[in-house]
């Protein structure tokens, strides 16, 4: 992996970076609490981890907080800026997530806090009014390299930080950087070209004893360290905390003072990674028993659909992403619930986005199909908790892709359907939103974007669909995407 600091950019030319500088210079001649929220995978943990010790080692005062993956799900949410405010925040930063946070900025707001959002996902047409939005994908963003990770832009705002307070550039913070972006799968080109290949060297003499420890359990060999060992030693072991409730764990290993403590959340970690190891394989082996009991004369069906009431939600898109290893297929794997389902998404290197009709025809059981399923960011209140929901509705009872009715059924309550001559005709592949999921029946006060979803869209324009559903959904949730499958032969 080679790389040189000329790939490295100025922070500065990140879009209001200057306005957050100053607030956060502010926070610290006030001695104000500065409160960091994140996100449950290691993208996350890691972006938290590094704000947390970048700015503890200017002086500030910080409270970071990760969400629940199975009470809050990703992104901000009321309640956590509650708590948080109730703590004495004033200023909050969030980390890889914010963009689309419109209401939960203006509740801090409305609570005394200003918000400073470090973010990469693509921007909706309603962005919050924040303090300061710093993400390169911003339409104005002058930022030359836009393909940062979450913690990547946690980096360039300490980087910001640190040059205009007149502290040494914090290349030590780049260990973090580097097993964030490999673990959030960023192109190792330009810019992460260079934190990742500076971070391993760094990581290869860290004195981070919460890193030292993890590679001690983890049998890695921090000398001789490569990618391979983060991908498949480290990030795992990083990511079990949140695969099975609470990230904190690997927070505090990351941010650890002493080897004692490090060593002993190391060892948490380790079991707790053993555990999420064994609760993959029980229900590898429940999801390949449902595929083959699904298979007809024709073979595995062209989507691969597994549910069960046992599954943890946070292993979901280890056994979707097996499943589609295995059979080639795009897979979905639900975790039931008794009022709402869980489910996560894999395709693979499948061929996707393609608007060409199945070569089978009308016979060929992905066409055959009127069915369209897709997603939208809704609002879920239950016991005074609101929680991020995804709603998934079907425009025709139709069981071809092997879709249980009964789960298909449970979503429907988003409005009158589409005109039936808006609906797909049967010679269009069948369209499936691959995202993160969340089933379940919406409060009435969620549904707003669901109507009229194929106005002006012949049905015969597969690809205009898509495409009109895609701007549809990113304009609720970033980073959304529709796309067209067509049938993949085994």
């Amino acid at each position: 992996l080679a790389a040189d600091s000329r790939l490295r950019n100025d922070p500065m030319l990140l879009p209001d970076m200057s306005d957050a500088v100053s607030r956060l210079t502010k926070a610290l001649d006030a001695h104000e609490l500065i409160g960091v929220f994140g996100d449950f995978d290691t993208d996350g943990i890691t972006g938290t981890a590094l704000l947390v010790r970048g700015l503890e080692e200017v002086g500030a005062r910080v409270a970071p907080y990760l969400p629940d993956r199975l009470d809050e799900g990703h992104g901000l949410n009321d309640d956590a800026v509650r708590a948080l405010t109730k703590r004495g925040v004033t200023l909050l930063v969030t980390v890889d997530c914010g963009t689309s946070s419109v209401d939960e900025i203006a509740l801090a707001a409305s609570l005394g806090a200003d918000t400073i959002v470090t973010d990469h996902h693509n921007l909706t047409d309603n962005p919050p009014v924040s303090c300061a939005l710093i993400n390169p994908k911003r339409p104005d963003s002058a930022y030359p390299y836009p393909d940062l990770t979450g913690v990547g832009m946690a980096f360039k705002l300490v980087e910001a930080l640190y040059a205009d307070i007149g502290e040494p550039w914090p290349g030590h913070l780049l260990e973090l950087v580097a097993l964030g972006t490999v673990a959030d799968v960023g192109p190792l080109t330009g810019e992460n070209r260079f934190l990742v290949k500076e971070g391993i060297e760094r990581l290869r003499t860290t004195q981070n004893p919460g890193i030292r420890a993890l590679a001690d359990v983890s049998k890695v060999k921090l000398a001789s360290l490569a990618t391979d060992d983060l991908s498949f030693r480290l990030i795992p072991r990083l990511n079990a905390p949140g695969r099975l409730g609470s990230a904190r764990t690997s927070l505090d290993l990351l941010t650890a003072k002493s080897e004692e403590d490090a060593a002993s959340l190391a060892n948490e970690l380790e079991l707790m990674n053993s555990e999420r190891r064994a609760l993959t394989e029980e229900a590898m082996q429940e999801a390949e028993r449902q595929v083959a009991r699904n298979s007809g004369q024709e073979g595995v069906a062209p989507l691969v659909f597994v549910e069960s009431e046992a599954w943890s939600p946070g292993i979901l898109g280890l056994i979707a992403a097996r499943l589609t290893d295995i059979y080639h297929r795009p897979a979905i794997a639900v975790a039931r619930g008794s009022r709402s389902s869980r489910a996560s998404r894999a395709v693979g290197a499948l061929p996707m986005a393609t608007t060409a009709p199945s070569k089978r025809g009308a016979s060929s059981r992905m066409a055959a199909t009127d069915l369209v399923v897709f997603s939208l960011w809704a609002r879920w209140a239950t016991s005074g908790v609101s929680m991020r929901q995804w709603v998934a509705t079907p425009w025709a009872a139709n069981n071809a892709l092997e879709i249980p009715t009964s789960t298909i059924r449970t979503s429907v309550s988003t409005g009158a359907p589409p005109r039936k001559a808006d609906r797909p005709r049967s010679t269009a592949p069948g369209l499936i939103l691959m995202d993160s999921a969340i089933w379940g029946s919406p409060s009435a006060r969620t549904m707003r974007h669901t109507t009229n979803l194929s106005s002006g869209v012949r049905s015969s324009e597969s690809g205009r669909l898509a495409s009109t559903i895609s701007r549809l959904l990113s304009s609720i949730s970033s980073g959304s995407k529709a796309y067209f499958c067509t049938r993949v032969n085994a």
